[in-house]
């Protein structure tokens, strides 16, 4: 296992404006697909403690992650997993204990996101088209490793390229949020 701090701002944008910034900064052939899996438990303790574990899928690696808050961003630990294991979490859930969460998951929620990213000022935008269930959504997000500097240049990309900050709830709980329905 593995950790990190994650910092980054976001806001919601719409196809235009996502279309707009790919081909401003020629990401148009570079746009990868990454699949998302929420875990929670039967009574979303989880979810409710804004503790977010998924795995991802991308390119042809498979990462379980867990994420909680802290003072100073997102600790997030993360697991590499086998395709098999990731299939075996996926249709019978698991003792996530093996990520420093004591409880029994299951799989709740799945989100698909067509992301391209580019280095930017202190940090990395991502530009992501989102898809899960009958949603389809846009945004912007700056990971970043300082928040005072971060937020500033965030918020003066969003003044130079016209972009209204929209706040709007992670991703993870969007689809947590259509996959309980």
């Amino acid at each position: 296992m593995y950790t990190s701090i994650e910092i980054e701002f976001k806001t919601a944008i719409n196809e235009e404006q996502y279309l707009s910034l790919l081909q401003e900064f020629g990401l148009e052939n570079k746009v990868n697909k990454q699949t998302n899996y929420y875990f929670d438990t039967s009574d979303q303790k989880l979810i409710k403690n804004n503790i977010i574990l998924r795995i991802r899928e991308k390119d042809y690696n498979v990462k379980l992650t867990s994420k909680t808050p802290t003072n100073e961003g997102t600790l997030e630990r993360h697991i590499l997993l086998t395709k098999d294991e990731q299939i075996k979490m996926l249709n019978e859930g698991f003792n996530a204990n093996i990520i420093e969460i004591d409880e029994y998951v299951h799989n709740v929620a799945k989100l698909e996101t067509y992301r391209a990213k580019t280095s930017y000022k202190s940090g990395t935008l991502f530009f992501d088209k989102n898809v899960y269930y009958d949603t389809v959504d846009y945004e912007i997000e700056f990971e970043v490793t300082n928040e005072e500097l971060g937020k500033q240049e965030f918020m003066d990309f969003l003044e130079i390229h016209n972009i209204p900050f929209i706040k709007m709830e992670s991703k993870s709980k969007r689809a947590y949020k259509k996959g309980i329905q």
